[in-house]
């Protein structure tokens, strides 16, 4: 691979992100460094410690969200460290992009794009809501909603954590918003000559206010479980 960086952090960045791609399964091609290190590695963990390892000393937001990103992949007991590297990024969400030209990967910071941007607050409210902190994970997942309300997902995280805090009638209210927004429709996608349908959206939205309506009239209240803080 021809190789454009300049400095050392350009290389790392470039590495660290072929090796995340490894476990999304995106990438066209690997370098042969990486293809060594993933050859190399004994497990997932070996190949997400490389990541940290050539990220951590960076301080450009594509390093940040490399390991955070890392850190999410090897699970929950990382969640402090999810959310640190998250909101890092988040102080200036720009990060590393692909662009191919005359067969050459260019990596360039570029704005990170919306549904990219959206997923981020859902995984940060995700890491919040695990750690009990109900009000962080709200915004959270409050701004993924607002970045891409399209998200019938981001709606039911939200209603969650409104039980979680034992306020069913803004589990029952936000579920109604999603119901009354323009998202809630059959989706037709044409194919050829074929015509498919996607009611997910609807669905979704459907079955839970059902269960969040069904535990108002049952004077659910939610009583966590023992707080297990990682």
């Amino acid at each position: 691979m021809f190789n454009i960086f300049k400095n050392k952090d350009e290389d790392n960045l470039r590495l660290a992100a072929e090796l995340l791609d490894y476990f999304s399964l995106t990438t066209e091609q690997f370098s042969d460094e990486s293809i060594k290190i993933i050859k190399q590695a004994k497990n997932k963990d070996d190949i997400l410690d490389k990541v940290i390892e050539l990220c951590i000393n960076i301080k450009k937001s594509a390093a940040y969200l490399n390991i955070a990103t890392a850190y999410k992949l090897k699970g929950i007991k990382y969640r402090t460290e999810v959310i640190k590297y998250y909101n890092k990024f988040l102080e200036n969400p720009v990060f590393l992009k692909t662009n191919k030209k005359y067969g050459i990967q260019l990596y360039q910071d570029i704005m990170v794009e919306d549904i990219e941007l959206s997923n981020i607050y859902m995984s940060l409210g995700n890491a919040y809501e695990g750690k009990y902190d109900f009000e962080n994970a709200l915004n959270s997942y409050k701004k993924s909603c607002k970045i891409d309300p399209s998200n019938q997902g981001i709606y039911c995280c939200i209603a969650r954590i409104y039980s979680k805090m034992n306020k069913l009638d803004e589990s029952i209210n936000i579920l109604k918003e999603a119901k009354n927004s323009k998202y809630y429709k059959i989706n037709t996608t044409k194919i050829l000559d074929k015509v498919y349908t996607d009611d997910t959206f609807i669905k979704v939205i459907d079955d839970y206010l059902n269960d969040y309506e069904n535990k108002k009239k049952r004077g659910y209240i939610y009583r966590p479980r023992k707080k297990k803080i990682n």
